[in-house]
């Protein structure tokens, strides 16, 4: 079975924004944008990843590689989502996976990934 993980990246981070002056996903943690620290556990997973972001949001789009990026300007999760799974059609299925979850950890994608293949048999 083959599985994706599809990252969602594409919110405006408005709350956070007026808080902070600067997007959530950009926030330093541990001396690196939180975006980074997420795609390092979903990259060492193994599974191909996807990466739902907006055109305009450069700064977010050049820490992204080697992750495909998935270019949508969405009005809501659902788009992002859409835009994902369609950019992936290919893929039997997805781990949907949000941009500002930095301890999700590699080996909770791989044994949802493993929990997917096995329910699928």
């Amino acid at each position: 079975m083959k599985i994706a993980i599809v990252m969602m990246a594409a919110g405006f981070s408005r709350r956070f924004h007026q808080q902070s002056g600067e997007h959530k996903l950009l926030a330093q943690l541990n001396g690196k944008p939180l975006l980074q620290h997420t795609l390092q556990q979903a990259t060492a997973s193994g599974l191909d990843l996807f990466v739902v972001t907006r055109p305009d949001q450069t700064a977010i789009r050049a820490l992204i590689a080697p992750a495909t990026a998935v270019l949508c300007d969405s009005h809501g999760l659902g788009d992002s989502i859409a835009a994902g799974v369609a950019a992936s059609s290919g893929y039997d299925g997805w781990l949907i996976a949000l941009g500002d979850m930095p301890f999700i950890t590699t080996d909770s994608y791989q044994a949802v990934s493993a929990a997917l293949a096995d329910a699928a048999d």
